[in-house]
């Protein structure tokens, strides 16, 4: 005896098994990250974009290491022996005030002497480490204002519009390529802002209303319900709420200040900061504020 088939039951079935998968929390979550994994070409997009700013980063700190890094030394070296004839000069009229003889190791004496002297007031205004005299030793112990490191923190800086002031470019053509990197770099900032950010927001949001569905499937296996009632239960779609979003960005902030701490105590030169000043940094690179009291010590030489 042959059966039939009805292609009306088969398509209600069929459309009842995708209702289902789609009522289903697990099933929509692992479907969503599959989807935008491997066949969405939004979920490519993403890995696109965070590819392209990295790439940019790198990119922005080779051209302006390469625009600046040589022009420090020049500035440095023609300012210091500048400097030097300065205080050869004040040494001379010292010694010809006193009337006293002026040979060439009393000259060497009361150079480095000035030289001293000029430090210290230096350092009780607390601006020694902006000094070219400063940043001409830190150059020949191989410390530079515009390492590779250094031009990429730059970059960053630009397109990420934050502006931290730890360092700036000198020469005409290093100011040019900072507008047309930035032009450049600012826009592609935004989009994968935007992106990231509805990415983000669509993971929250599924999470969020994954452990109330899993929590509810817990309860009713314990439970006395029947199997078709248990089918007929609706889980519904819930939004993000807004007050978990403070919770987690105050987490997120001390995760990062976290690792700016230690990154900062863990490198060679000595450190200052303190677990506020790393909270407050981190802060200020999360809400892109153009203010800069604390500096990592990593920067410290390129203020």
């Amino acid at each position: 005896m042959k059966q039939k088939f009805d292609g009306n039951i088969v398509r209600n079935k069929l459309g009842t098994m995708n209702a289902n998968s789609n009522d289903n929390p697990q099933t929509q979550f692992l479907m969503h990250i599959v989807r935008y994994r491997f066949h969405n070409k939004h979920g490519i997009r993403y890995y696109i974009l965070i590819f392209c700013i990295i790439s940019y980063a790198l990119l922005g700190g080779i051209i302006f290491h390469a625009a600046e890094h040589h022009d420090e030394i020049h500035y440095l070296e023609t300012n210091v022996d500048k400097l030097n004839m300065l205080i050869r000069r004040l040494t001379c009229r010292i010694f010809n005030a006193t009337n006293i003889t002026l040979t060439e190791r009393k000259q060497n004496n009361v150079d480095e002497l000035i030289k001293i002297y000029y430090q210290q007031m230096l350092e009780t205004e607390e601006k020694y480490k902006q000094s070219i005299l400063y940043k001409y030793n830190q150059m020949k112990n191989g410390a530079f204002t515009w390492t590779f490191g250094s031009a990429v923190f730059y970059a960053i800086t630009l397109f990420t519009t934050i502006g931290y002031g730890t360092i700036a470019c000198r020469t005409t053509i290093g100011k040019i390529l900072t507008v047309i990197y930035s032009i450049i770099g600012i826009p592609l900032m935004l989009a994968i802002l935007q992106d990231v950010g509805n990415t983000l927001l669509r993971y929250l949001t599924t999470i969020y209303e994954l452990i109330p569905n899993i929590a509810k499937k817990m309860r009713l296996r314990h439970s006395k319900i029947s199997d078709i009632e248990k089918d007929n239960i609706e889980y519904k779609d819930v939004e993000f709420p807004m007050k978990l979003f403070i919770p987690i960005t105050a987490i997120y902030l001390i995760i990062c200040t976290i690792i700016v701490l230690l990154f900062d105590q863990n490198h060679s030169m000595p450190s200052q900061m303190t677990f506020g000043d790393a909270f407050y940094f981190s802060f200020v690179f999360i809400c892109y504020m153009y203010i800069s009291f604390f500096v990592l010590s990593f920067f410290q030489n390129i203020i």
